[in-house]
């Protein structure tokens, strides 16, 4: 393999790595992007348990707010899941 063959095999490997590193930063963000999104859900139902444990206590407004809210909240949940 003469000077030229082989600077034509680097050049065609620099570009596939090119590639490779390209198409795994865009997964690594992709991932990045998952967690905080299971992050936000997780803080999400942690406060539905905590109303639902306040409610467990027979606490909430008269015009039963926290149940309400605990309505919309898991409506919310289960919207986000289904996307």
């Amino acid at each position: 393999m003469n000077q030229i063959e082989r600077d034509r095999v680097n050049r065609k490997l620099d570009t596939d790595e090119k590639i490779v590193i390209k198409a795994l930063t865009e997964k690594v963000a992709s991932l990045k992007f998952e967690i905080k999104r299971l992050k936000r859900e997780m803080t999400l139902q942690e406060i539905l348990e905590r109303i639902k444990n306040v409610l467990n206590q027979g606490v909430d407004t008269e015009s039963q707010d926290l149940d309400l809210l605990k309505h919309d909240l898991e409506n919310f949940i289960i919207e986000k899941e289904n996307e």
